[in-house]
């Protein structure tokens, strides 16, 4: 049951694949294999290759099922700080459970994420905020108040949960500050200067899998592959056209809170891409309700312990590098519409696709480098939303 509802809810995440109907019935020079890896980062990780004809033999597709698992397994034994039900504490547990008391030896893969985490703190920090940084790793120990993992509201159940009292929200935010990370790289050591912090890389850590998955992929010879960590895409070169000729890959994002409760379309756009990564944070993926019906997302602001209120409903980040994407999609979230875009055409390299709510309706933006790539999908003008174009700022 549980395998059966985390392939539903990849189908159902940030962004779904549409077109390239590679089956082999269309008679073309390339084969699709779908790997269903093991759960990993709390998701089942889904691998789609496009191979030409004869290339997997049974023993190849062994092999790369197994390596690919033991990618993503070693990742998750190194960074997830969930309980694994299993007794094993992973690095990152370890460094949590050590806060304030003394620093921890840890591989060369956590400090290189830890440090990208801080970049992507350092590069939220808000100018109209009193500089400080509304992207921060160390907001853990208040996202655990919200539960939002056991809490988070189901449809079907209709089961609501209050907030965590203020009191204990502020008292959790004195522990909230990137800064009071410790990297020491001689020693390969991490230490979190005051006990009862906590650091959180799971925002980041997935993209950095869908990079190394890429990464084996293009060793094993895969010259097509669309690559799904929990929402975060990354793709191999083009794909392919039913009569087997290259074309772009056309990835549909997800409109925000469509399902099977309503009648929205389920994509508001087509973003085409060959050999990039599209990284979705947002709004709707994981929300509790309070009894007055009162909706919390789970994208927490450090400066308040609560969810941000700035309008932005989904941003989609667009370019190479998936751990960067992945960081980027939340730490441009939290700078909101007008700043975060500002950083985007800052960046070489990088598009943005924003989600914002403008009172009952939505409005749909993009970034100038976005304009020949993304097509809004025009049944959405129904459903009162809107396609702004590229952002020109307030």
């Amino acid at each position: 049951m549980k395998r059966f509802l985390t392939f539903l809810l990849i189908i159902l995440t940030a962004i779904l694949l549409v077109g390239c109907d590679d089956t082999p019935k269309n008679k073309n020079k390339y084969t699709q294999h779908v790997f269903y890896l093991q759960d990993a980062f709390s998701i089942m990780p889904v691998i789609d290759i496009r191979v030409p004809n004869q290339y997997l033999t049974k023993a190849k597709k062994e092999q790369l099922e197994n390596d690919l698992n033991k990618i993503v397994l070693n990742l998750d034994k190194k960074f997830n700080i969930q309980n694994r039900g299993d007794g094993y504490k992973t690095e990152l547990m370890k460094v949590n459970e050590n806060a304030g008391i003394a620093p921890v030896k840890v591989s060369e893969e956590v400090i290189k994420i830890l440090k990208k985490a801080i970049e992507a703190a350092e590069l939220s920090i808000c100018e109209s905020c009193d500089n400080k940084a509304l992207f921060d790793p160390t907001i853990a120990v208040v996202w655990d108040l919200w539960n939002f993992t056991n809490n988070y509201y189901d449809e079907l159940e209709d089961n609501r949960t209050n907030p965590p009292a203020d009191e204990d929200i502020q008292a959790a935010l004195q522990l909230v500050d990137f800064r009071k990370i410790i990297i020491d790289e001689e020693n390969s050591t991490v230490f979190l200067a005051e006990k009862g912090m906590k650091i959180d890389l799971g925002g980041i850590v997935k993209g950095y899998a869908a990079d190394k998955v890429k990464e084996y992929l293009l060793s094993q010879g895969v010259t097509k592959a669309i690559i799904d960590i929990g929402g975060n895409i990354h793709t191999i070169g083009s794909g392919v056209a039913n009569d087997g000729k290259d074309r772009s890959w056309r990835l549909g994002l997800q409109t925000p809170f469509a399902g099977p409760f309503n009648t929205l379309p389920s994509i508001f756009g087509t973003y085409i891409i060959d050999d990039l990564t599209i990284v979705t944070s947002g709004i709707y993926e994981r929300y509790i309700k309070d009894e007055d019906g009162n909706d919390y997302h789970h994208i927490l602001d450090p400066r308040t312990g609560y969810p941000f209120d700035n309008n932005v409903v989904a941003v989609s980040i667009i370019t190479t590098n998936s751990m960067w994407a992945d960081a980027l999609s939340t730490s441009i979230f939290a700078l909101g519409l007008d700043e975060g875009m500002r950083k985007i055409e800052s960046m070489d390299g990088v598009e943005a696709v924003f989600v914002v709510k403008n009172g009952d309706s939505y409005e749909v933006y993009i970034s100038s480098g976005a304009k020949d790539n993304f097509i809004y999908n025009e049944k959405m003008n129904d459903y009162k939303y809107a396609f702004k174009g590229v952002y020109k700022g307030e």
